[in-house]
Formats: structure tokens, sequence, C-alpha cells
């Protein structure tokens, strides 16, 4: 066989085996578009999908815009292409439209039931975080909060009550008395809580006491304590209030009932006594208070002391009794004599009550006022400088406080400290408010 033989043969061979290949992938693309043409059918259901029956979620159905339509297919020719690189004639089928499924949230319309069921949800947060809270002003926020939203829900019950009622006792403590005074009164009128309308019924008193309107607070308290005697006092405040109730009469000039209801506050408070001859002696020394006899009142608790040096309640008695007598001395102008009981009340006072107690104040007062009149001007401004630090402390401002500058204004000038006197003079009128006659002076010492 020659060389023109080997080549015809070599290249009859190399047509039928392209022929092979073309007809090998012409079958393999009708296929692939046959199975597109499923798929798009499969995609594009003719039934349509049945709503579903919901009111918080819409499902919106959109359609992709479609492609352009593919052109005519031609039939499949059987010569192959010249080109040894070859690709399929046909062009691909264009994918069928589809379908694209978007999802909405819609709200869901409320009712006032739900409305009310957030609000005292949210209110239940607010009061739970403020009974944890130890600053004040965050704790008062947080009631205000939950106030808001028991008032959002028209929800008057006791919770609602009691964050009134301790939104008061913050403000109480801030001397914020106008605003704890409306808090409280709205608590009362929500609560139907024996113990909780007492306590609000002691803080009006407390209020009523510092802004110096006494027979307002003498009938809060007696409120208060009138609850307990019909409801308890599951709180053990009673006593506490029996004392606030007998300075309110002492301030009203009623010696006779502040001494009575002090020695009941005392029994209920801090009555504990294993020593028999001390319970004796204390039981004749509360008959002696009662009757104003205090220097027998006072003998007995000293002896009642001396046998059990921890009877509380003994001290408390034998302090106002220091004081009873000074007042007593007073009275007669008896300077020295009361200075002495006062300077004995004093301690007395700070041991059994406390060192900014309205009691201490009330011996402060007296003692200042007692060296003012001896004029031991320099021991006046002493005890009166730590009669208004207290005032100040406690009260901030008002009635007492005012009291306490005035007196303390004027052992100032008195004592020829007339700088210092016009400073105090500025804090209790405000500089307009100064006569000519208050301008300052140089004083020369």
């Amino acid at each position: 066989m020659g060389p023109r033989s080997f080549t015809k043969t070599t290249t009859e061979s190399r047509v039928k085996s392209r022929l092979s290949i073309f007809a090998a992938l012409t079958s393999t693309t009708l296929a692939l578009q046959s199975l597109a043409g499923l798929a798009a059918c499969a995609d594009s259901p003719e039934t349509p999908a049945p709503a579903t029956n919901t009111t918080s979620i819409t499902s919106v159905t959109s359609t992709a815009p479609a492609a352009p339509a593919a052109p005519a297919v031609p039939a499949p020719s059987e010569t192959p292409a010249s080109s040894p690189n070859f690709s399929s004639p046909f062009p691909a089928k264009a994918p069928a439209p589809r379908t694209v499924e978007k999802t909405m949230i819609v709200p869901m319309p409320t009712t006032a039931a739900e409305t009310n069921a957030r609000a005292e949800s949210l209110a239940d947060i607010y009061y739970t975080q403020a009974l944890k809270e130890e600053e004040m002003g965050k704790a008062a926020t947080l009631y205000m909060a939950a106030i808001g939203e028991l008032d959002k829900a028209g929800t008057k019950n006791d919770k609602y009550a009691t964050c009134l009622s301790r939104l008061g006792g913050i403000e109480l403590k801030d001397n914020q008395l106008e605003a704890a005074e409306g808090h409280i009164k709205r608590s009362l009128e929500a609560s139907q809580n024996h113990a909780l309308t007492a306590q609000n019924y002691q803080m009006l008193g407390d209020i009523k006491a510092k802004q110096n309107e006494l027979a307002d607070a003498e009938r809060n308290y007696s409120a208060t304590l009138e609850i307990f005697s019909k409801y308890g006092d599951m709180g053990h405040e009673q006593a506490a209030v029996l004392e606030k109730l007998a300075s309110i009469y002492d301030r009203m000039g009623k010696t006779t009932e502040a001494n009575a209801l002090r020695v009941k506050a005392t029994d209920l408070a801090t009555f504990a006594s294993t020593n028999n001859g001390a319970q004796n002696l204390y039981k004749q020394g509360t008959k002696a208070l009662i009757a104003n006899d205090y220097p027998t009142a006072i003998k007995q608790f000293e002896e009642a002391l001396k046998l059990q040096p921890d009877f509380a309640a003994s001290k408390k008695n034998l302090a106002i009794c220091y004081q009873h007598e000074a007042l007593e001395h007073n009275s007669k102008r008896e300077y020295d004599q009361a200075e002495a009981n006062y300077l004995l009340a004093l301690p007395a006072m700070e041991a059994a009550f406390g060192a900014k107690h309205a009691y201490t104040c009330t011996v402060l007062q007296g003692l200042t006022e007692t060296l003012e009149a001896e004029n031991k001007l320099d021991d006046a401004e002493k005890y009166g400088l730590r009669w208004v630090t207290i005032e100040r402390e406690t009260n901030k401002s008002g009635p007492l406080v005012i009291t306490a500058l005035t007196s303390y204004s004027r052992i100032l000038k008195a004592n020829k400290k007339a700088d210092q006197a016009l400073a105090i003079d500025k804090e209790i009128h405000g500089e307009s408010l100064l006569k000519p006659d208050q301008k300052p002076t140089t004083s020369k010492d």
C-alpha cells in the first residue's frame, strides 16, 4: 500500500470518528433540553397554593421578568463542523419564569386587654428592679416608670399603691415634701392594704411635722395608731409612732399627754428587764413621770440603771426627765439649773435615741437658748451650730431649719460677728429682702 492509499484510509477514519462524536454530543444536548423543560414545568404549578389562614404573616408572590424568547432550533446537520474545536450549534433554552416568595411581617391588631397586659408586664419589671436598687434616685425613676405603665393599663391595685408609697418615701427622705405628699395621698386612694395605709398615714404625719403643721401631724399619727389598734402592728412600728406623736404634743404644749405616750412607747419598744428590782423601780419612775414629778422619776430611773445598766426603757425615760426638768427651771428663769439638766439630757438623748433624732435637736435648742439667756455667747454659738447642722441634714429646709437659723443668727450678732450673721440672714430671707440695718458692718473684736 502506497502513501496515497495510507492517507486516504486515515482521512476516512478521522471523518467517521468525528461523526460519531458529533452524534453523541447532539444526543446529549437534546436530553439536557428535555430535562430543562421538565424542571420548568415543576417550577410553575398550574394550581395555586392554598392561602394560609393568618393575621400576622402575609405571603406575597411576585413573578420574575421573563427572559427573551429563544430562537428556533434548526434541525441537526449531518455534516460535522470543519473546525476541530467543536461547539454545539444549538442555543440553550431560556429558563421558564420562576416565582419568588417574599415574606412580609404585618403587625397584628392589638386589643385593649393585650395593651394593658403588656403595660402591667413592664410595670412588674420596673417594680422588681426598683426593689433591688440601692441608689434612691435610680429607684425613684424605676417606680415612676412602673406607675406610668400601670396608669396606661388603668390598674389601681396594691402594687400601684406600693409604688406610689415607696416613691413618696424616697421624696420624703430627700425633703421633697410637696411631691411626697401628692404621691402618698394617691397611694392612700388606691390601697386596700392596712399595713400600707398605716405607713402612708405615718409618712403624712412626718411631712406635716416638718412643715410645722402640728394639728395635721397629730391627726395623721393618730390615724396610724388607730389602724394598729384595729388590725395589729405587724411591723412593730407603734412605739415609733407613739414617740412621734409625743413630740408633737410637746411642741403643742401638751406635756402630760406627751409623757403618757412616751411611757407607753418605751414599754412597747424596749421593756426588757431580767432584774425584778429594776422592773419595780422602772414602774415607780413611770408613775412619777406621768404625774410630772420629774425629780422623783429621775431618781427611780437612775436606780434602775444601777441594777441593770442595759435597761433601754429606763435610759429613754431618764433622758426625757432631764429635758423636762430643764424646761421647768427655764420657766422659772433658773437658767443655771436648766443648763445643768440640759447638759445631762444631751448625752442621754444621743445614747437613747441617736445624735440626729428630733428629741436630741429639741435638747440642743433648749440648751442653746438657755446659754444665750445667760449671755454665754461662745457656748451658745457652739451648741447653736450643732443644732443648725442637724436640722439642715435632716430637714434641709422648712420651719424647723428657719427657727434654728434665726436663733443662730441672733447669737452671732450678739457675739459681734455681723458678717457671719449676714450670711445666715441671706440664707433665711434672700439678698433682696435684707433691710438697710441688716447690711454688713465690720466689727472690731
